[in-house]
């Protein structure tokens, strides 16, 4: 649901918390599961959060929120995106990230978009205290409807990472890298009030194809209001180099709660 008029006040503040929180955000990361389906003008937003709490044998506390604020013209889109996750067992931190993202897009034809973008993003439990990620290409639509929206992209991105790593680590500390990223990216609308979705990423080193990142993303989201759905998802995440004792593959199967404005 798009808003003209700009957004209120109390969901903006909301969101913005949610962008700075201290929490979980891969350092691979699928911003094209984060796009705006609809194409009307104006500014809209999502703001979703998963929260699980056990006690007895285990004290586990996991809050998890994401966001978007994203502002579309008839040639311009532009959105942000921040999304985290604060993990705690006991008094102990098991999960402690952070991650904010920015992207334009210029509508050159009505399916092929030239883009640009930034991030910043930190992931504890994967040893990166900092990456830094600017970039740009171009996605093409090979459809774009209700019903199914099918998009591929590929381009260039500089990649930065700083690492906390022991003093007899293999892995670089810091490292500056040159990738070219690739997607593509579906949404299939399974009924009036379910929708599929999948995207994929490959982003290989530019110098050396063998350092790979790829990430595969999956959801079911089902509409309980007009601005409320619940949704199922399932991740996976690969690094062909990872830091030392970092595992290359992580998965994830979460379901939560979204809200629209």
């Amino acid at each position: 649901m798009s808003v003209d008029r700009g957004i209120p006040v109390s969901l903006t503040l909301v969101l913005a918390a949610s962008m700075a929180i201290v929490s979980r955000a891969p350092g691979q990361v699928n911003i094209e599961g984060q796009r705006r389906s609809s194409a009307d003008s104006g500014f809209a937003g999502t703001l979703a959060t998963e929260f699980e709490l056990r006690t007895g044998n285990v004290d586990h506390f996991r809050l998890a929120l994401r966001g978007r604020i994203d502002y579309q013209t008839s040639v311009t889109s532009t959105f942000v995106v921040g999304q985290g996750n604060l993990g705690l067992v006991g008094k102990n931190r098991f999960s402690n990230a952070g991650l904010l993202h920015v992207r334009s897009g210029w509508r050159w034809r009505p399916r092929v978009v030239p883009e640009a973008y930034a991030q910043l993003n930190y992931d504890e439990p994967q040893s990166l205290e900092f990456r830094s990620v600017v970039g740009g290409g171009i996605r093409v639509g090979l459809s774009d409807t209700e019903a199914t929206r099918l998009w591929i992209g590929t381009g260039y991105m500089f990649e930065h990472e700083r690492l906390d790593l022991s003093d007899t680590a293999v892995h670089p500390r810091q490292t500056s890298v040159h990738r070219w990223s690739s997607y593509v990216t579906a949404r299939v609308r399974a009924g009036p009030n379910a929708t599929l979705s999948a995207t994929g990423y490959v982003q290989p080193k530019i110098d050396a194809f063998a350092d790979v990142r790829i990430i595969s993303d999956m959801s079911v989201a089902v509409s309980l209001t007009t601005a409320l759905s619940f949704t199922v998802n399932f991740s996976l995440r690969y690094d062909g180099r990872p830091p030392d004792d970092v595992a290359s593959l992580d998965t994830a199967l979460r379901n939560g709660i979204s809200l629209s404005f």
